[in-house]
C-alpha cells in the first residue's frame, strides 16, 4: 500500500516466476486480480480485514467472517496456515515460528475444511479464481449470480456487513502506518484539491446551526420520504415540523405552537394540539401546505426547505399573535421585540439545510452510527483531515472518485454511496424515521 498508493497492481505474466514480488506486493497478488485497481483506502481495509480475524483467533473467539472482504481474508488465512505446515518438516523453521515439528500436528489441527465450513456462510467468493465464472462473480445481476443468491461480488460491495451478523467497530489505522503514509510517494495517492478556506454558510451571524436543527431536519426529510402517508407518519410529522421551527428560530420567545391559531387545528390525545389542522395542512405566509409522504430524496430536501421558509416567514409576520394567545390579560408578559438580524440569520440557517445534499447527510448518518471522528474517517479513506471537514461542513463538494474512498471504513458498497449524489437514500443502511404505532381514533378537535 505504501508503495503502490492508489496506483494499478501490475502482475507479471502467467511464464513469469513470481520470486520477484517483495513481501508487501505478494499480499496483493494473492488477492483476485480484479482487486488490482482499487485504492490505497481499499487496499489498507482488507489488510484490516485480515486483522479483525487474526484478533478473533489470539482472543479464543469464533473467526467468524461479517463481509466479503474478511471471507476471502479467511481463505488467504487458511491457506498460508496449509503452506506453513509443509515447511514445519524443520525443526529450525518450527521453534522460529514457535510451534511443534509436523509430526505434532494432530488431525484436529489440519482439519481446514472443517474451519471454512463452519465459519464461512459460503465460499462464493473464490468465484473470483475461476475463469470460467468470474465473469459471473462480477455482475450481480447475471442470471446465474440471481438464480444462486450470491449477492454483489464485486471488490466495491465487500466490506458491507451481511444481514444476519452484527457489524464490527471500525478499527483505527495504526500510528505506525500514518507515519509511513505521511513519508510515502504523493505522486502515489490521489487526494483531491485543498478545500475551501472560507466557512460553511450559515456559520454567520447565527453562530451555526442551533443544537438539534439538522437532526430535526433529517427526520422530517425522511418522514417525507416513506412509502405511505398514514396517520402515524402525520401526527409525527406535525410534531417534528414544530420542533424544526422552534429550533430554527432558537429564540426563547418565538413559541410555534402559540403563533398558528389555536381554531381548527388538529388535537391528538397523545401528542395534545398540532400545528396542522384535521386534513394535515398548515397555512404559510404565500401558501398553504400539505402535509405528505413518499417523495424522492432530493425532493424531499427542496420540499422541507420551503415549507419550512414560508412558515418562518408566517412566524416573523404574526410574531405579535403570540400576546393574544396568552390570553391578553393585564398579566400577560410583553413579548419582547425580535432581533433585526434575525431574518437574516433565519436565512443563512435555511441555505445551510438546503446545501446539505443527500450524501452529505448520509455522511454524517454513518460515521454517527459507527461512532467515527472525522479524523478516523480520514485516515481510514487516505485523505486530508481538512477535506473531509470541508465535505461535511458542507464547504467541499465531493467526486465520485473520492467519496468510494469512504465506503470501506462506512462498511457501505460503493454503489450506494455513489447513489447519494443523486439524492438516493437506501433504507438498507440508513432506515427511515419509524413513527410510533397507531392507535384507535383520529386527530380531531377536543369536545
Amino acid at each position: 500500500m505504501f508503495e503502490y498508493g492508489d496506483r494499478v497492481f501490475e502482475r507479471p505474466d502467467e511464464d513469469e516466476d513470481d520470486d520477484w514480488l517483495a513481501p508487501g506486493e505478494s499480499f496483493l497478488a494473492l488477492r483476485p486480480a480484479v482487486c488490482d485497481g482499487h485504492g490505497a483506502a481499499w487496499r489498507l481495509a482488507m489488510v484490516q480485514a485480515v486483522e479483525n480475524l487474526r484478533d478473533d483467533l489470539r482472543s479464543g473467539r469464533a473467526p467468524s467472517a461479517t463481509c466479503t472482504a474478511e471471507e476471502l481474508a479467511l481463505h488467504l488465512i487458511v491457506d498460508q496456515a496449509k503452506e506453513l505446515l509443509d515447511w514445519l518438516d524443520d525443526e529450525e523453521c518450527a521453534a522460529e515460528f514457535g510451534l511443534p515439528t509436523a509430526e505434532g500436528i494432530g488431525v484436529r489441527h489440519r482439519a481446514f475444511g472443517l474451519y471454512l465450513e463452519t465459519y464461512l456462510q459460503d465460499f462464493d467468493v473464490l468465484m473470483h479464481y475461476d475463469a470460467e465464472v468470474q465473469h459471473v462473480a462480477q455482475d450481480p445481476e447475471h442470471p446465474v449470480s440471481q438464480q444462486l443468491g450470491t449477492g454483489d461480488l464485486r471488490p466495491r460491495a465487500w466490506f458491507a456487513p451481511f444481514g444476519n451478523v452484527r457489524p464490527r467497530p471500525p478499527r483505527p489505522v495504526p500510528a505506525w502506518v500514518l507515519e509511513r503514509l505521511a513519508t510515502a510517494d504523493p505522486a502515489a495517492f490521489v487526494t483531491g484539491p485543498a478545500p475551501a478556506a472560507e466557512p460553511a454558510t450559515g456559520q454567520g451571524p447565527g453562530g451555526g446551526l442551533p443544537d438539534g436543527l439538522r437532526e430535526e431536519f433529517e427526520t422530517l426529510v425522511g418522514l417525507a420520504q416513506r412509502r405511505f402517508f398514514d396517520e402515524p407518519c402525520a401526527v409525527a410529522m406535525a410534531g417534528c415540523l414544530e420542533r424544526l421551527l422552534t429550533a430554527l428560530f432558537d429564540t426563547p420567545s418565538v413559541v410555534p405552537g402559540r403563533i398558528w391559531p389555536l381554531r381548527g387545528r388538529a388535537y391528538v390525545p397523545e401528542a395534545g394540539w398540532l400545528l396542522v389542522d384535521q386534513d394535515f395542512q398548515l397555512r404559510g405566509l404565500t401558501e398553504t401546505w400539505r402535509l405528505r409522504a413518499d417523495r424522492a430524496g432530493q425532493e424531499a430536501r427542496d420540499w422541507a426547505v420551503d415549507l419550512l421558509a414560508d412558515c418562518a416567514n408566517y412566524a416573523l409576520a404574526h410574531y405579535r399573535h403570540q400576546e393574544f394567545a396568552l390570553g391578553g390579560t393585564p398579566d400577560t408578559p410583553t413579548l419582547p421585540p425580535l432581533d433585526p438580524a434575525l431574518p437574516e440569520v433565519l436565512e443563512q440557517r435555511l441555505n445551510a439545510l438546503a446545501e446539505c445534499r443527500t450524501v452529505t447527510a448520509a455522511l454524517h448518518h454513518l460515521t454517527t452510527r459507527l461512532d467515527l471522528s472525522t479524523g478516523q474517517l480520514a485516515q481510514a479513506a487516505v485523505l486530508p483531515e481538512p477535506l473531509v471537514a470541508a465535505w461535511l461542513d458542507g464547504r467541499e463538494e465531493l467526486s465520485p472518485s473520492q467519496l468510494i474512498r469512504c465506503a470501506p471504513v462506512l462498511q457501505v458498497s460503493e454503489d450506494d454511496l455513489l447513489d447519494t449524489l443523486a439524492g438516493k437514500r437506501d433504507p438498507e443502511f440508513w432506515p427511515l424515521p419509524q413513527p410510533p404505532a397507531d392507535r384507535p381514533g383520529r386527530p380531531g378537535t377536543p369536545d
